[in-house]
């Protein structure tokens, strides 16, 4: 939602929520084992200020809130503040600084500080050569992202992140389009934060609908001794997407999919083997450090704001103590 024109100034002010929620216990489609919770929630409002200093220029300032449980059995929540000044170089090209504050609160946590404020920069470069925003045909996306909290900035949080993504969408036919993404990333602590390690918010997790179908929401990587994914520092994911009209049903705006997920954390560069990456093996020779493989197909049906889409995702290397052949996954928008 928003507003255009604010004030007669040419300012621009959106809302946006977000919100994800689980239906069935352990992915089961039982009608007595639903068990509805919300998993995650954002709010945030924007108002932006073109042309300042030149017409290439835009200054945001917004407000944000955040509720994620997908991080079993953590909540994090965090308010924030941003201010940010982007730069566009083309249509296709912009870099943008920002500045913010943050405050965060850790539930149900092994975190040693449930509770901390940050102060950070951002810098990110984009290079956007799809031809559509929702459901692109053609084109790439290419984007780096740094962040630095702590440090001369002051806040309780000392780390810093490097993320990185190349989306790449090509047609086949008129009809058919061939998609693929790699991402990665890389985050660490410094300075004082070295005794308590990397917060929980500030950890890469794996495994999803939005990272490697066919597995439960970041489940990859390091378990705790309660069997649950603790994140890493190191993040690698790969994704493999073939799109297609879905034969009878195209006219009433349904398409269908068939994909190749792959994807991991670590909680270095050292844990990272070559044999890790072998796209199958025996479920006893499987560690938390293999990277994980799963295919499956999708349902699209295409909305003028994107598709509502429908994954099911098969697990092609399982690690022990995975209870489930397949995962559901239900979104609204592309993947990637």
């Amino acid at each position: 939602m928003g507003m255009r024109n604010v004030f007669g100034e040419g300012l621009t002010f959106n809302m946006k929520s977000s919100y994800a929620f689980s239906v069935f216990r352990d992915n089961k489609f039982n009608i007595n084992r639903m068990d509805y919770r919300s998993k995650f929630a954002s709010h945030e409002g924007e108002l932006r200020i073109p042309h300042i200093f030149s017409t290439w220029n835009t200054l945001t300032i917004g407000g944000y809130y955040e509720r994620d449980a997908t991080i079993e059995p953590a909540i994090v929540k965090s308010l924030s503040f941003r201010t940010t000044l982007s730069r566009r170089f083309s249509r296709q090209t912009s870099l943008l600084i920002g500045y913010g504050l943050e405050r965060v609160e850790r539930l149900q946590s092994e975190d040693l500080d449930k509770e901390s404020r940050k102060h950070f920069v951002t810098l990110s470069f984009t290079r956007d050569k799809r031809d559509n925003y929702f459901n692109p045909r053609k084109g790439y996306y290419l984007t780096f992202e740094g962040r630095v909290s702590g440090g001369i900035l002051g806040g309780e949080d000392n780390s810093y992140s490097v993320v990185s993504a190349f989306q790449r969408y090509k047609k086949i036919n008129r009809t058919t389009v061939f998609a693929y993404r790699v991402r990665t990333g890389y985050a660490d602590v410094f300075s004082e934060s070295k005794s308590v390690g990397l917060p929980i918010e500030s950890r890469f997790f794996a495994g999803g609908g939005n990272s490697v179908r066919g597995f439960k929401e970041n489940s990859l990587g390091a378990l705790n001794e309660s069997g649950k994914a603790v994140g890493g520092r190191v993040l690698l994911l790969t994704n493999l997407e073939l799109r297609f009209p879905m034969p009878l049903f195209a006219k009433y705006n349904f398409g269908g999919a068939l994909f190749v997920d792959g994807g991991n954390v670590w909680g270095s560069f050292g844990e990272i083997k070559l044999k890790d990456f072998r796209f199958a093996a025996a479920e006893e020779q499987i560690t938390c450090n293999d990277y994980m493989y799963s295919t499956g197909f999708g349902i699209r049906y295409y909305t003028p704001v994107g598709p509502i889409r429908f994954d099911i995702g098969f697990p092609i290397k399982k690690q022990k103590g995975m209870d489930y052949s397949y995962w559901l996954h239900i979104s609204l928008g592309q993947i990637f």
